[in-house]
């Protein structure tokens, strides 16, 4: 019996909603709030939208490459507003450095806030660029570095190489089934090759399958706790441990053996 696991589409669209924030955390430093973060945006950047699995394998948390952001940025900000809750944003580190203190509003544009702003009605996904439609956008994208090479690079290589390993894991087990087939009615040679030809295959789509795994959009380093009161309701405490659903709505289910 096999059952399904929900990766990484191809290409991470733009949503059309805002992330609505569903965890109240206990008060404490902007740091304590790195669980509720990763549930709350979808263990995704919240401005170039790269996956955690994009930046590193195997898991995140702990490498440094995940930060928490302030909108408002802790320069010109208060010590209450820096360990405001409402304040903080999931962030990769590429993001994070790239933005520094750079102004909230500069010029008559703004910084867009990924909670009250929703990305689809600001860019456009093309050729694994994020193109800015609207001027607040423009200085979004400049201001995050959202189509920096590196982020470029990673948006193609999750582009290219799922697709490539879903094609694997949908045709490889009927391949080697013909195979097994040809293989009962062999002798000699002719059979030897055939052991030989299966196990190359087998050991191709136990790879991919390995590789699709790291590619979950719930990774497996996932925090089963965070700073938030515990839940009265088990519809409440599921709430807080989902995807957000335009991100979840693009994943890709795959049967797992």
């Amino acid at each position: 019996m096999s059952s399904t696991a929900r990766v990484l589409p191809p290409e991470l669209h733009p949503g059309p909603d805002i992330i609505r924030r569903r965890h109240k955390p206990e008060p404490g430093t902007y740091g304590d709030y790195r669980e509720c973060l990763r549930w709350e945006f979808g263990f995704i950047c919240a401005f170039c939208l790269l996956h955690e699995a994009d930046i590193i394998k195997h898991g995140a948390e702990g490498t440094g490459m995940m930060w928490v952001e302030h909108l408002h940025p802790q320069s010109t900000t208060g010590k209450k507003r820096k360990h405001q809750y409402a304040n903080c944003y999931y962030s990769c580190r590429f993001c994070n450095n790239r933005r520094r203190n750079k102004p909230l509003t500069k010029g008559g544009q703004r910084l867009l806030d990924p909670c009250a702003d929703a990305w689809a009605n600001h860019f456009d996904l093309v050729n694994a660029r994020l193109n800015p439609r609207t001027d607040n956008a423009d200085y979004t994208e400049k201001a995050y570095g959202l189509n920096d090479p590196r982020k470029r690079k990673m948006r193609k290589h999750r582009r290219d190489r799922i697709p490539f390993l879903l094609d694997q894991v949908e045709t490889l087990p009927g391949i080697i089934l013909d195979l097994m087939q040809k293989m009962s009615a062999s002798r000699g040679t002719d059979r030897q090759k055939c052991m030989r030809h299966l196990r190359t295959l087998r050991a191709s789509l136990d790879q991919a399958r390995r590789e699709l795994q790291t590619w979950a959009i719930t990774p497996a380093d996932r925090p089963d706790s965070c700073r938030c009161r515990r839940a009265r309701s088990e519809k409440k405490r599921i709430a807080r441990r989902r995807i957000p659903k335009m991100y979840a709505d693009q994943a890709v289910a795959v049967p797992v053996p």
